[in-house]
């Protein structure tokens, strides 16, 4: 369970988000995006500061599929995947999953405010072949970025 990636995406779900979900209703996953030539620079795995952040695999069909790490506390649902000209979009929820929390405090608690957040994700092809440019959440509110980088195997 990676808690540094749970923080994370709470906080880039959760600051500046568009809207919020009603928490009864959750998600559908649908990390699926169609075959195309341009999703070549987005396979692998991309780390920020030397965590996980998202997996681009390809499928026998061509197709991709997102994945994310399992986050602390946290269900995050990817769905609605597309390509934008040479950006990557994906829709990201996280749920507040407290029962599965390593934090005692955590674990205490029935609700989180960011929980069923959308947070649309962007990622765009960095200078050289090996870097991602993220956008999304609060990233996006304050017109900064996060520098991904293809984990090596």
């Amino acid at each position: 369970m990676n808690t540094r990636y749970a923080m994370l995406m709470a906080t880039l779900c959760g600051c500046g988000a568009e809207e919020k979900a009603i928490e009864t209703v959750r998600a559908v996953s649908d990390s699926v995006v169609g075959a195309s030539p341009d999703l070549q620079p987005f396979f692998g795995t991309w780390i920020y500061d030397g965590e996980d952040v998202v997996s681009i695999v390809r499928r026998a069909d061509g197709s991709a599929v997102l994945q994310t790490p399992i986050a602390d506390g946290w269900d995050v649902v990817v769905n609605n995947v597309r390509l934008d000209g040479r950006s990557l979009i994906y829709d990201v929820y996280c749920y507040f999953a407290p029962e599965r929390s390593s934090n005692p405090e955590a674990r205490r608690l029935r609700h989180h405010p960011f929980s069923g957040t959308k947070c649309e994700m962007e990622l765009n092809p960095g200078e050289h072949s090996d870097e991602l440019i993220s956008y999304g959440g609060a990233l996006r509110v304050s017109g900064r970025s996060m520098k991904l980088t293809r984990k090596k195997p």
